[in-house]
């Protein structure tokens, strides 16, 4: 099965699937392949989403090697706590657009946000 190529420019939701998410494609241990640089693609567009709905995002990351590892661990965060639907990321996101707070939530906080279940009718 081919994967589909992501578009950098779409809310992560949008890229990631079922059980094929390029997210899944990290739980093997396999060489780096198109597979993760599709999950950079895909964090890449979360933390724009997350930098929109949260203005004060520089205060966490102000440089961009702070960025670029905390990136690393959201990856790694997903994969232990078994993020990898876009369903959970969108619900991540819509409790997300939900706070009050303009900080960058924490990764443990956005991983809660993402488990449960909906509140929201997905359409």
């Amino acid at each position: 099965m081919a994967i589909k190529r992501l578009n950098p420019r779409r809310c992560i939701g949008c890229h990631l699937q079922s059980n094929t998410g390029p997210l899944r494609a990290l739980q093997r241990d396999t060489p780096k392949t198109d597979s993760t640089e599709q999950t950079a693609q895909v964090v890449n567009a979360l933390f724009l989403d997350l930098q929109c709905i949260f203005p004060a995002w520089k205060q966490s990351f102000p440089t961009d090697q702070l960025l670029q590892r905390a990136k690393t661990q959201w990856i790694k965060g997903f994969i232990e706590n078994q993020i990898t639907t876009e369903r959970q990321v969108q619900r991540g996101l819509h409790k997300a657009r939900q706070s009050v707070s303009p900080y960058f939530p924490s990764l443990g906080q956005f991983i809660g946000w993402c488990e449960g279940e909906f509140e929201w009718v997905y359409t």
